[in-house]
């Protein structure tokens, strides 16, 4: 038996045929249209090219190590020439060595000392210089010859810069002469041996300038200032060893120069001349603990060229 459909009946499955037809795949949607990047990013930046941003390149830390006298430009990772350094200062590991005529300053009233010239008085009669002692080194020296020879107030001041090559603490010395001359016993100033008396001929005046702490009781700002520095070296080379200053309670005192020194810093020094006669072959700065590693003792007329080893001396190699 056929059954007849009503025609609206067929139009009613047409369409649904049709949607479902229609249904059966993705609509068709054209791409976007991807715009290049085309930026392009200063020094030390990197284009990230999806986000066409510039991005800060990651920073590589630099472990370079300097020699003495050059600092490191951790941007650039190169060592650069640290500006207006005194020329002719040796650096060690722990320590710091010249002699003084190698300052810039006018030396006034300093006069250089050399062998075979006037004044030098290891060639004086009343030296007290064996032929087996180290004469001066270079056979040159620096002679204060202002004042008196009691001292005086702070005169023909010679500066110094060096940069530190060592975080520790230092203590300063040098190598000193008193060229003491005969006398006639009972006269002013005149010891029982017929010499000028060892107390004499035997300071000079110092100031260290820049980042740095006292390494014992000593005040820190009291060694931001000018202080006297003395010992002794009766007639022959020994050593200037001690400062007078202040302690934390006020109390003037008599103490090693020691200074909590940083590396890279660089700092100024500065030498002046106190009592008439005192006369200078070399200044270093060292590291304390070596008074202990290599059985130092630094003391009234020790001659610090003959107590520290050869290499610590300002005319050798490292």
């Amino acid at each position: 038996m056929r059954i007849k459909l009503h025609p609206f009946v067929y139009l009613i499955m047409f369409i649904v045929l049709f949607s479902c037809a229609s249904n059966s795949e993705d609509e068709f949607v054209p791409p976007s249209k991807v715009e290049e990047c085309d930026k392009v990013c200063d020094a030390g930046f990197t284009l990230n090219e999806e986000t066409c941003e510039c991005e800060e390149n990651p920073v590589e830390e630099c472990d370079k190590v300097c020699d003495a006298g050059f600092t490191l430009d951790k941007e650039t990772c190169e060592c650069e020439e640290i500006p207006d350094l005194t020329e002719g200062i040796k650096y060690g590991d722990n320590y710091i060595v010249f002699q003084p005529e190698i300052t810039k300053s006018n030396l006034d009233t300093w006069k250089l000392r050399t062998i075979g010239g006037d004044g030098y008085y290891p060639e004086n009669v009343n030296a007290n210089i064996k032929d087996t002692d180290l004469p001066a080194i270079e056979n040159s020296y620096l002679e204060f010859t202002g004042n008196n020879l009691n001292g005086g107030t702070p005169t023909s001041p010679l500066k110094y810069t060096f940069v530190c090559p060592k975080t520790t603490k230092y203590r300063l010395v040098m190598r000193m002469l008193q060229p003491l001359e005969s006398c006639t016993i009972g006269s002013s100033h005149c010891a029982d041996n017929g010499y000028v008396k060892g107390d004499k001929r035997n300071d000079c005046w110092v100031k260290l300038e820049g980042d740095f702490t006292s390494g014992n009781h000593i005040v820190t700002e009291d060694l931001k200032k000018t202080k006297k520095f003395w010992g002794r070296g009766v007639r022959k080379w020994g050593s200037c060893h001690m400062i007078e200053a202040h302690n934390k309670e006020g109390k003037g005192v008599n103490a090693k120069a020691l200074y909590n020194l940083k590396e890279g810093e660089v700092y100024a020094f500065t030498i002046a001349g106190r009592a008439q006669g005192c006369s200078l072959d070399y200044v270093m700065f060292y590291e304390e603990t070596l008074e202990t590693s290599l059985n130092l003792t630094i003391e009234n007329h020790t001659d610090i060229a003959l107590e520290f080893p050869e290499v610590y001396r300002p005319n050798t190699n490292k």
